[in-house]
């Protein structure tokens, strides 16, 4: 029985990767220092669905095999394999098998926002670009307030219903 909850894991982390790679290469308006667009819903998912480290390296997966996919000029750097790791961590932290409200859905938002967005993010686009750190935060900030605002609005609307049907599929007590 532990094997087939395991495939059922494994085919979910699948479904998750490939939503990822739809939401993050083409639902996404791209510039060369932010992109814009709702792979936080995949990333909110493998944590909230996976656990932390699980959804983690379900979150790195789906970087991995997407930049392998659909290339670009840019080419791949592991920095943002590794946020991708780590978003995904933060909302298993804050997520997974919880009671998904709107105080940890901020806490979870604010959080990801600052360290993987603000911090890590910025350093990444630093060693790539040569430009100071200051200057790409201060260019990020503004659209990554609006970003956090949208994805705070987006979770409290439909995370919790995703994660309580996603449980019934998996076949979990609901915890929501």
């Amino acid at each position: 029985m532990n094997n087939f909850k395991d495939a059922r894991k494994l085919a979910v982390a699948g479904i998750l990767i490939a939503i990822d790679i739809i939401l993050t290469r083409n639902l996404s308006i791209e510039t060369p220092v932010v992109r814009i667009g709702f792979a936080f819903i995949a990333a909110g998912l493998q944590g909230a669905l996976l656990g932390p480290v699980f959804g983690g390296l379900t979150g790195a997966a789906a970087d991995l095999i997407g930049i392998t996919l659909f290339p670009k000029l840019a080419g791949f750097f592991p920095g943002f394999t590794v946020s991708a790791f780590v978003r995904s961590f933060i909302y298993g932290y804050f997520f997974y098998q919880k009671d998904i409200n709107v105080k940890r859905i901020v806490m979870a938002s604010v959080t990801s926002t600052v360290v993987v967005s603000l911090i890590m993010n910025t350093i990444w686009l630093k060693i790539i670009t040569g430009n100071p750190f200051l200057a790409l935060l201060a260019t990020r900030l503004v659209s990554s307030g609006i970003l956090m605002a949208v994805e705070i609005a987006v979770f409290s609307v439909i995370l919790g219903r995703l994660v309580r049907e996603s449980n019934k599929i998996l076949n979990r007590k609901n915890v929501m």
